[in-house]
């Protein structure tokens, strides 16, 4: 099955005539999936006319770099037999006093990261394995508007390529210059978020506060209340469970699954959150990613940033807005 993808530099590749102008896309690339699945890092680009009325269109293909990334909980992990007790062997007999520590993060990292391999070992019938690799791809795809349990694996991947490849920066305008040299790419980025945020005014508008409502005693005791374990619970599963993760690599679906094992390190780190007035520095750390407002974008004013922030940031700043 052959399928179409973006054109980069223009949206049609045929053209004639200067007071009645004709226009069309007519020529492209089609691709079958096999192509897809070898060269997943595909772009096809509209190059400009010399003497024919037809746009050449250049094909480029290969794969991303392989640049580090940071660890990320698979979602599949979740349908492994005994995943809950490994989870469990983690947390017996290792106590965490006082405030949610770097420790209780780093252990659940190091000890999947350890077991990875034995749990992978467990998944050994096909219809599982089959399970496990459509749960992956739907959560990488970010289709969330289709079951799990439609199979639609290569759907899945398909989709998942095509957002690496729609998201991925491998060239930006740096000056007058379009220049695909990843250290400059990062320099030209890391300068226009520092420019960006940088206050040139030190003059402040001031503001009467005299006619806007205030709370009463009782409204500000309550608001001041600590977390109740209850109202945690219904903010983790009210949260979608295959969203981007941030910094911690989690995904709100293993807290979901092992809410019972985990939830006295997460009302821990509530609890300093609420007497400190503070998280710890771990759990207030961001990503900031980029996302591209149109096809081909060059230029940073052409993609929005969003934020991935970690779960329990995420958490307690859904528990405050409510």
């Amino acid at each position: 099955m052959l399928s179409r993808f973006t054109i980069i530099g223009s949206l049609l590749t045929w053209s004639r005539g200067e007071v009645n102008i004709q226009a069309s896309r007519l020529d492209r690339f089609l691709i079958s999936s096999e192509w897809n699945d070898i060269f997943r890092k595909i772009n096809q680009i509209a190059l400009p006319k010399v003497i024919s009325d037809h746009n050449p269109i250049m094909l480029e293909s290969g794969d991303w770099d392989s640049n580090p990334s940071y660890f990320k909980f698979e979602n599949m992990w979740l349908n492994t037999e005994g995943f809950l007790e490994k989870i469990k062997i983690c947390e017996k007999g290792k106590s965490i006093r006082g405030a949610f520590s770097l420790a209780t993060t780093n252990r659940r990292k190091s000890s999947i990261q350890e077991e990875k391999a034995n749990i992978m070992k467990l998944q050994v019938e096909i219809q599982q394995l089959a399970k496990a690799e459509e749960v992956s791809w739907r959560q990488k795809s970010r289709c969330l508007w289709l079951k799990e349990r439609d199979r639609n694996t290569k759907f899945f991947h398909k989709v998942a390529n095509s957002n690496r490849r729609t998201n991925c920066i491998d060239k930006l305008k740096v000056g007058d210059d379009i220049t695909e040299d990843k250290d400059l790419i990062r320099g030209e980025i890391l300068e226009f978020y520092q420019q960006l945020y940088i206050e040139n005014e030190s003059w402040r508008p001031t503001t009467r506060l005299e006619d806007v409502a205030t709370l009463n005693g009782e409204e500000k005791i309550w608001l001041e209340r600590p977390f109740e374990e209850a109202e945690v619970l219904v903010v983790i599963m009210n949260c979608a469970p295959d969203k981007a993760p941030g910094p911690d690599g989690y995904t709100m679906a293993f807290y979901q699954k092992a809410w019972e094992v985990i939830k006295y390190d997460i009302m821990g780190a509530l609890q300093h959150f609420h007497q400190n007035d503070n998280l710890v520095r771990s759990c207030n750390a961001t990503i900031i990613a980029l996302i591209p407002k149109k096809k081909g974008a060059t230029e940073l004013r052409d993609y929005r940033s969003i934020s991935l922030i970690g779960s329990v940031y995420k958490i307690a700043s859904k528990l405050l807005a409510e």
